[in-house]
């Protein structure tokens, strides 16, 4: 058995053929065996090659079918755990180069396979793969905006605490004031009142709208963390549309297995048989020439 160049697969050599050099005669002549000569009486070679091409194209979008759905289930996965922006664009980048890879795989099958099931296999990869970059790209600014969030709710806060300890300086100046109105005989009590009057109007004003701005800033951030629960809603949906149209791919090739496997299998059976009463021709032909 020999290696699949692309998917690691095994495909079977004929015994006869890997014994004597792929046609080759045991006497190491440079003769050939035609492609004529091997193929069924009454059977067209275009109609062989046509099913074998079938058969790869069918091949291809199972394997396409089948990367396309494991690396989305990670994918899935990998984009729901995600919490860091850093990480984020650098999976981003590495999808994007993923997708250029694929777009010239597709141009390139494109001029090598006429078959549709390669290029929709492709064509639905190439759309899961921009679709989850979408999907990281608002993740990764929903992320952004929470921080953003929590940085001006912090800040609300530091204003708030800065407003209280203006409000506790002024009381201590106030305090002053009337220790010193008391050696002066003023009427400290007044002054007093008038003060701290005046200072807690500007702390309730201000601290009245520290609050309605950390409300603001708290639906906003209710907003964002809702909207980022329906995006992980919208990759789940995707994941199992992906998972239907895995099942589709895998009933659409068990349906084309069963059509032409038989055929493809006779056909092999009639080409093997071909090459051994040929080789036992030429082992005949042989010995009549060494016994004359």
């Amino acid at each position: 058995r020999e290696a699949h160049p692309r998917h690691g697969r095994e495909r079977s050599v004929n015994p006869a053929t890997a014994q004597h050099g792929g046609g080759t005669s045991a006497s190491g002549s440079p003769a050939q065996v035609s492609r004529a000569a091997m193929q069924p009486a009454g059977v067209d070679p275009r109609v062989v090659d046509d099913l074998e091409a079938q058969l790869s194209s069918v091949r291809e979008l199972y394997y396409n079918e089948r990367e396309s759905q494991l690396a989305l289930s990670n994918l899935v996965r990998e984009v729901c755990e995600m919490q860091n922006e850093g990480q984020i664009i650098s999976r981003i980048q590495v999808f994007e180069a993923k997708l250029a890879a694929d777009r010239e795989q597709t141009y390139s099958y494109q001029q090598q396979v006429t078959g549709p099931s390669v290029d929709q296999a492709l064509g639905r990869r190439i759309d899961s793969l921009s679709v989850c970059i979408r999907l990281l790209q608002d993740k990764g600014l929903l992320l952004r905006k929470c921080k953003q969030a929590e940085v001006a709710a912090a800040q609300a806060q530091a204003a708030a605490g800065q407003a209280q300890a203006q409000a506790a300086q002024a009381q201590a100046q106030a305090w002053a004031s009337h220790q010193n109105a008391k050696g002066q005989q003023v009427d400290v009590a007044r002054l007093r009142a008038e003060v701290r009057a005046q200072m807690e109007s500007e702390w309730m004003g201000r601290e009245q709208a520290l609050l309605q701005e950390m409300a603001v800033m708290q639906e906003r951030f209710e907003s964002a963390r809702q909207e980022l629960i329906r995006k992980d809603e919208s990759i789940i949906m995707l994941h199992r549309e992906l998972a239907a149209a895995k099942s589709h791919a895998n009933r659409e090739l068990d349906a084309r297995e069963e059509a032409y496997g038989p055929l493809v299998e006779e056909l092999q059976a009639q080409v093997e048989q071909l090459q051994q009463e040929n080789y036992f021709l030429r082992e005949q032909g042989g010995a009549g020439l060494g016994n004359g």
